[in-house]
């Protein structure tokens, strides 16, 4: 029988697909576990679980003496590293603990089930051949990115664009289905919830500060849920501890099932500083839950005030405050508005609709005559987690009813290349040429996109190439030209804003004239241009860039 030893290194998220594939590939294994963390997955039953304590990066030093000695005994066959491709962290640490407790054989495996088992020699000299093959490449993606730097320093801040063709919208759509209760079931206590990335653009300290004026006023029956991970996490966290709420607030982490908190909930706010079109809200509506959410994106498109959602200013406290208030005072007025949500969800935002408006703007785009068989999904954004990722899946399986094959196509480089170009050498090139860090990330992530294009071209061509963001389209628009493939474009946020508001720049920065550029280069190129909401439609038509 094979024995494996699966480590924690990875979001729960990934290690649960992972633990899915291991199933499946060494059903009669006996498999251990190793984590800062303890885990029950749904896969697989451990037989053993050192459950360790430490925070961040798993190393050597961080194991117990005595636990290494012991893993060592074991003598295992296989040593299992997940890894995300998300945090594309360096790897060498992870090879330097299965040096150390000597397995026969390691396994690096991401989200995508990509990796091979190697002995710990193979590795090395792996990692050996990627370290002389990074330094090769180094030359031309430094000559690249110093060019485009240089273009963009020079170029001054452009006033405006002229879009090529029609615009059209089509918003996302969720297949999350929930049973609802009729009648609801009373609760004593009222649960609040937000489903969002802990980034600061999302507004969780707004919805956290207006939730503790709530406890202020002497309100005990109700909780606050956040459901997410994200960079702000520890912050967001700080600010309950000083608030001294943590009794009431529950950090729930991120979860790929959130069905659970749409059932439970009562209410759900969305406090975002900007937005385009998120898909939370759509899984909310088709829950029929009542929604609070910001006057921000396309959300005042969707949400009627008080009749099948409220709406609130971004960046205020007191208005979610007073939102909730409203709410949790009146049950019947909760019923009322969440029933509206789910109705205008069904009639305008169901799966089926947005299937049937992506199939008529393939077919137009190609001869009319001829069945579409094949469509190639492509976004520089790594495929993971996020709004863009279910976006495109739920495209995968809408369109399947049509008889369209909607190949999702992933950036996947060797990642010991991938790492080194999208982490260590943009900050390498930053220290040469401030504020050229994201310059040079985006720029080798257009040529990884061009590599992993000609790679699959070499197989079939497809009816239809579909990115999902300006910086794709505009790596591919050269290639498509030429192998007269047709290019769809769908906008789903707005990067020179997201620019502003996540580095702190201004419109006359250099790097918010780069990416207003890609932009600007984009929409006016682009033949078929979908935007997931209507005021990106509206300010596109005028020649304007959100920022």
């Amino acid at each position: 029988m094979k024995k494996i030893l699966i480590f924690r290194t990875a979001q729960f998220h990934i290690c649960e697909k992972i633990f899915s594939f291991i199933k499946i590939k060494y059903a009669d294994a006996k498999v251990d576990f190793l984590s800062n963390q303890d885990f029950d997955s749904d896969h697989i039953s451990f037989v053993k679980k050192y459950i360790l304590d430490y925070s961040g990066f798993l190393t050597v030093q961080k194991i117990p003496a005595d636990i290494r000695e012991e893993i060592k005994n074991e003598n295992y066959d296989l040593m299992i590293f997940p890894y995300s491709m998300w945090g594309i962290e360096d790897l060498g640490n992870l090879l330097a603990v299965g040096k150390h407790l000597k397995p026969k054989k390691i396994l690096f495996i991401n989200e995508l089930g990509d990796g091979k088992e190697c002995s710990v020699f193979q590795l090395s000299f792996f990692r050996m051949v990627h370290f002389v093959v990074n330094y090769i490449l180094l030359a031309p993606f430094f000559l690249i990115a110093l060019w485009t730097y240089l273009i963009n320093l020079m170029r001054k801040k452009e006033k405006g664009f002229q879009p090529r063709k029609d615009i059209h919208v089509i918003r996302g759509t969720t297949n999350i289905r929930v049973i609802q209760e009729e009648p609801p079931r009373s609760r004593s206590v009222v649960k609040i919830a937000c489903i969002a990335r802990f980034d600061p653009i999302k507004g969780h300290s707004y919805l956290i500060k207006g939730f503790y004026q709530l406890i202020s006023e002497g309100w005990t029956n109700i909780e606050l849920n956040l459901i997410g991970d994200g960079p702000e996490a520890s912050s967001l966290k700080k600010l309950v501890k000083d608030l001294n709420i943590e009794d009431r607030v529950v950090f729930a982490g991120f979860q790929t099932n959130v069905i659970p908190y749409l059932k439970e909930c009562d209410i759900f706010v969305l406090p975002s500083l900007n937005e385009a079109m998120p898909i939370t809200l759509l899984e909310i509506m088709a829950a029929g839950k009542p929604v609070i959410a910001t006057k921000v994106g396309d959300i005042p498109n969707i949400i009627a005030d008080r009749e099948n959602g409220m709406l609130v200013n971004p960046g205020s406290e007191q208005d979610i405050y007073v939102a909730l208030k409203g709410l949790i005072e009146n049950p019947e007025l909760r019923r009322k508005i969440g029933l509206q949500a789910y109705l205008a969800f069904q009639n305008k935002f169901s799966p089926e609709q947005f299937g049937k408006k992506y199939e008529a703007l393939y077919q137009s785009a190609i001869n009319h005559s001829k069945k579409i068989k094949k469509i190639w999904e492509f976004t520089v954004f790594d495929l993971s987690i996020g709004g863009i990722t279910q976006y495109i899946s739920l495209m995968q399986s809408t369109l399947a009813y049509s008889g369209i094959d909607v190949m999702i196509i992933p950036v996947s480089i060797n990642m010991a290349i991938r790492s080194f170009y999208l982490k260590t050498f943009p900050v390498l090139f930053d220290r040469l040429f401030p504020k050229g860090k994201e310059i040079a990330g985006y720029t080798v992530r257009k040529a990884f996109l061009c590599f992993v294009f000609l790679k699959k071209y070499i197989e079939g061509k497809p009816d239809i190439v579909h990115v999902h963001d300006v910086i794709a389209y505009n790596a591919l628009r050269h290639l498509c030209r030429i192998f007269s493939v047709p290019l769809i474009l769908t906008k789903h946020g707005d990067l020179a804003k997201e620019v502003i508001v996540h580095n702190k720049v201004d419109k006359n920065s250099l790097l918010y004239r780069y990416f207003s550029r890609q932009e600007m280069i984009a929409y006016t190129n682009a033949e078929f241009l979908v935007v997931v909401d209507e005021e990106s439609k509206k300010r596109i038509e005028i020649g304007k860039i959100a920022g």
